[in-house]
């Protein structure tokens, strides 16, 4: 079964974090283990079994509104990757990442980034 998690691009990953801890989400798990002391590059929140994804960076407009990133769990990620359009900008594809998982990245024809993977 294939499932959707909203991605949050945030300029400050702790203070996020705390922030959505306040509301009363779990984190679930992060990548610090990989990641240089201190820094954390992703982290898995949950909420009543909704789960979202915090990443560090991304543009905000002048508003301070941000961009998201939309991660869909899939059970083939290779045969979905062969099966793209042509027309589909490819972010980057297929590789196996350091938390497990492999995933590939396009952007939509609007710039939204979709990431889509699988447990390796």
């Amino acid at each position: 079964m294939a499932t959707l998690t909203p991605m949050l691009w945030v300029p400050d990953m702790h203070e996020a974090m705390v922030w959505y801890q306040s509301l009363g989400f779990d984190v679930v798990s992060t990548d610090e283990e990989v990641q240089a002391p201190g820094e954390i590059g992703w982290c898995m929140l949950a909420l009543q079994g909704a789960h979202m994804m915090l990443r560090p960076g991304g543009s905000h407009d002048a508003d301070g509104h941000g961009h998201i990133t939309l991660s869909f769990d899939v059970e083939d990620v290779q045969a979905l990757f062969a099966s793209l359009p042509s027309m589909v900008e490819v972010v980057y594809p297929p590789r196996v990442q350091p938390y497990g998982r492999t995933d590939f990245e396009v952007r939509d024809r609007y710039g939204y980034r979709l990431l889509f993977g699988q447990k390796t």
